[in-house]
């Protein structure tokens, strides 16, 4: 704690400041005027200031009540009633000449004009005068916060961003419009990739294209899937396209003068949150806390905040940020965000003492951060559908597969030198079909689980992720990991070799084929436009059919019909159809040959999915094994934004007009401070929680066997510091004593310990330096040392279960912002953004970036 105030300075002067060089017996030279406003409005006082009079006992008047309150405000004993009556009493003389010994003159307890000078430079001087702060004094007596104003959690997010560019040029880049008056950032901010993570939805309506399914590859175990409104059938092209919801965000990050906030990694930040140009949807004060971004890419921050939909507090959004308090509930209360903030300073003894008011915080506005945010969420894949994805794209696909091989067969077009990848793609496809290939494979694997297990191909099938129950046991929940990682290896040979054979099955692979499939589609599309929203080729190959086992007339109507539209495509130049020749019933024949190929093509893709089906659907009973208070999220799970930001100072931000501030307007370039744009991809608010709570819980689990095998040791050893007794204080001894020692020292210590726990048949793994020092001395008691001796490694398998689940969350987070690269920067460099530009994760939230600007010079 450092103190500026009155008699503080070793010169005896208020604030620091030197005593008037000008003394002579304990006077100081007067000022020719008062620089204190309310000091120099009264006119009883430009008489003392000349040295005309003094002000003596007895004195009284409202200059008297202002001389006395501005005592008072400095921090001397005042009299009230001696304020109230405006009179200068005897006690009143007392602070007087306390004040008088304080700033070297003579204590003579009236008010000369060296005393009025001296009095009038402290309250110039005074740093809080005029202006809104924080003190001990703020949150005293106050309850805590309701539980419903604040949520308070570990926020976890990827968040990746454009590096390598200038913030301006990037300004530039994104503002710029297109010829219906789009902005860059809003043709930019919805991408492709986005939509490949939608197996929520049918089969037939998921993109199956190579990019699509390569990047749900990329997520073996979490499976994700926009949520149902934001992946809805476009009215206009029939087809199902991402939408996101669009907010603008006005904030503003606070800090102290000296940006201690910043220094001690924490940000205080006040929001408008915008529904539209002039309306409020809801105000928001939130602090993060130790707000950084690991090695994983990921942002780790713990975070406060308090929320209210009633816009009329906008008017004192930033007085309440400043006083720490809100009216939101009808009467004064603390804003949870900022008490944090005040509470986490206090006990770093980062806060001054001004003035005589202890714990000074004062706030001010530092910069203001115009975002556009538009967003959407993806929820976990419930279980049920994922069961129906994975038979309609393993099972089903495989019986498919093996009917064209069969009709491939038959026509001839499988020859000798493809038989070989034919045959082995039947024996890969029954063999899964049967559970024969699996009981194979998995055979040795399942055996070490359990030495006993029915290895029958028709109990292994009943392992199977679609007909499997959730294990009991840590040995059920590996048995069944070992058949879906089995069948993901499977299915995904499965799809190679259907790949490679395909050809040979259909005879229909050169881009003709693919040219005449894509105007088929288009045909049928203007015939049936409901068949938009489908992307396999499916329901194209059922038109065909039904085409070709129509009666001859009705057969060439059809393709009469199809070749009448094509033609006319072709001839008003749609390039799509420029090769386009009329078909006749060889052509048409062709065509069922073209659509069957392309059929293959996705389903060889989806034959690699349904093995990742597999391994998502025993992860689902994964995370309800080792992490029992969890949930499946099938509701706002992940947040995906993308953040479109400008920054401005206060003082630039104080010279916008009204109208270049509003939502809808503009801000000049020349008062940008920087400009970012960004991906986070958030786990949802408070979804972590019990992931994280079960990690603690079995840690601390960890932590009270080892406290427990440490004071038998102890006891055993007949540790000196146990000699009067064997009290927790005692153990707390022992330990002092052996995490005061370095390494080196502790080493024999620790092998005598581990040797005791090896002896003790414990089944924790041997301690550490690191984990002896870590030992809680609230669990040395006896009660914990006569806890049994855990012999099975229980709590480490569920530690390690429980940490792993939630690694494939995080990495999911990770992998959702990288998707994002390969549009996003073709886009910019399209739009001539420097080579330099990089799509990286970001080293700083928004708020730290400029106060970091702000505070050092550089955006």
């Amino acid at each position: 704690m450092s103190t500026i105030g009155v008699g503080s300075s070793p010169t005896g002067s208020p604030f620091g400041l030197p005593v008037d060089p000008a003394t002579d017996g304990g006077t100081a030279t007067p000022l020719a005027t008062l620089t204190v406003p309310e000091l120099r409005s009264l006119a009883p006082l430009a008489d003392v200031l000349t040295g005309v009079r003094v002000l003596e006992t007895g004195e009284r008047g409202e200059h008297v009540r202002t001389l006395l309150a501005s005592l008072q405000e400095l921090g001397y004993s005042v009299p009230p009633a001696a304020i109230d009556d405006a009179i200068i009493t005897r006690d009143a003389q007392n602070a007087i000449a306390a004040f008088q010994r304080d700033n070297g003159l003579d204590p003579t307890g009236t008010i000369d004009a060296a005393t009025l000078a001296a009095i009038d430079r402290a309250l110039a001087a005074d740093p809080l005068r005029g202006k809104t702060f924080i003190d001990a004094t703020t949150f005293a007596g106050q309850p805590a916060p309701r539980p419903w104003s604040a949520r308070d959690n570990v926020e976890l997010e990827s968040t990746y961003t454009v590096a390598g560019i200038d913030g301006r040029r990037l300004a530039e880049l994104l503002r710029e419009t297109d010829a219906r008056g789009r902005t860059r950032f809003r043709r930019m901010r919805r991408t492709d990739a986005s939509a490949a993570f939608t197996t929520g939805f049918p089969s037939e309506e998921i993109p199956w294209d190579a990019r699509s399914h390569a990047l749900r590859e990329r997520l073996p175990y979490v499976a994700l899937t926009v949520e149902p409104d934001r992946f809805e059938i476009d009215p206009d092209d029939g087809r199902r396209e991402l939408s996101l919801g669009t907010d603008i965000m006005d904030d503003t990050y606070y800090d102290t003068p000296e940006f201690t906030l910043l220094e001690h990694g924490m940000s205080l930040r006040g929001r408008v949150r915008w529904d539209n140009e002039s309306t409020v949807r809801r105000l928001l004060v939130a602090a993060k806390f130790s707000s950084e971004v690991g090695p994983d890419g990921l942002k780790h921050a713990a975070k406060v905040d308090s929320r209210t939909s009633d816009g009329t507090h906008r008017a004192t959004l930033d007085e309440d940020v400043r006083r720490g308090m809100s009216r939101w509930n009808g009467t004064d209360e603390p804003l949870p965000a900022v008490r944090a903030v005040y509470d986490k300073l206090t006990a770093a003894g980062a806060l001054p003492d001004v003035a005589g008011h202890e714990d000074v915080l004062l706030l001010e506005p530092k910069a203001h951060l115009r975002s556009i945010r538009s967003r959407f969420h993806y929820n976990e894949t419930p279980v049920d559908a994922l069961r129906t994805r994975y038979r309609e794209t393993g099972p089903e696909r495989l019986e498919q597969a093996l009917t064209a091989l069969d009709n491939a067969r038959n026509a001839g077009r499988v020859q000798p030198g493809p038989a070989d990848a034919a045959d082995t793609f039947e024996r890969t496809a029954r063999g899964i079909l049967d559970a024969s290939l699996v009981a194979e494979r998995a055979g040795a694997a399942l055996r070490e689980i359990d030495p006993t297990i029915d290895l029958s191909p028709d109990a292994v099938r009943a392992l199977y992720p679609d007909r499997a129950s959730q294990p009991e046991s840590y040995e059920q929940l590996e048995v069944q990991r070992v058949v879906a990682e089995t069948l993901r290896t499977l299915y995904h040979e499965a799809g190679a070799q259907l790949a490679a054979l395909r050809p040979a099955l259909t005879g229909a692979a050169s881009p003709a084929d693919r040219a005449l499939v894509e105007q088929f589609r288009a045909w049928l599309e203007t015939v049936d436009p409901t068949l938009r929203r489908f992307t396999t080729p499916d329901r194209l190959l059922e038109r065909h059919r039904s085409v070709a086992l129509a009666a001859p007339d009705e057969r060439q109507k059809q393709i009469d019909a199809f070749n009448a539209f094509a033609t006319a495509r072709r001839d008003a130049g749609d390039p799509d159809f420029a090769d386009f020749e009329p078909l006749d019933a060889a052509g048409w024949a062709r065509l069922g040959s073209a659509l069957e190929d392309a059929r293959l093509e996705v389903a060889a893709r989806q034959l690699e999915a349904a093995g990742t089906f597999a391994t998502q659907i025993w992860f689902d009973r994964a995370r309800a094994f080792y992490v029992p208070e969890s949930g499946r999220t099938t509701g706002n799970f992940l947040i995906d934004t993308i953040d479109y930001t400008e920054m401005v100072s206060h003082e630039d931000w104080e010279s916008l007009s009204e109208a270049q501030r509003s939502p809808g307007g503009e801000i000049p370039l020349d008062k940008i401070l920087h400009a970012t744009l960004v991906n986070e991809v958030q786990i949802e608010l408070g979804r972590e929680k019990a992931y994280l709570d079960r990690i603690a819980s079995l840690e601390r689990e960890l932590q009270t066997d080892r406290a427990s095998l440490f004071m038998r040791w102890a006891h055993a050893a007949g540790h000196p510091a146990l000699a009067g007794g064997e009290s927790p204080e005692a153990y707390q001894k022992v330990l002092e004593e052996l995490a005061a020692r370095d390494d080196a020292a502790l080493a024999p210590v620790l092998e005598d310990i581990n040797r005791f726990l090896a002896e003790a048949g414990s089944a924790l793994e041997p301690l550490t330096a690191a984990d002896l020092r870590a030992l809680p001395p609230e669990l040395l008691t006896p009660e914990i040392r006569d806890r049994p001796v855990r012999t099975e490694p229980s709590t480490e398998r569920m530690l390690a279960g429980a940490r792993w689940v939630f690694e494939q969350y995080k990495d999911a987070l990770r992998v959702m912002t990288e998707i994002k690269e390969p549009e996003l920067m073709r886009d910019l460099e399209r739009a001539g953004a420097p080579p330099t530009i990089r799509w990286a994760p970001a080293e700083a939230g928004k708020g730290e970036i400029a106060l970091r600007a702000l505070r050092d010079g550089v955006a």
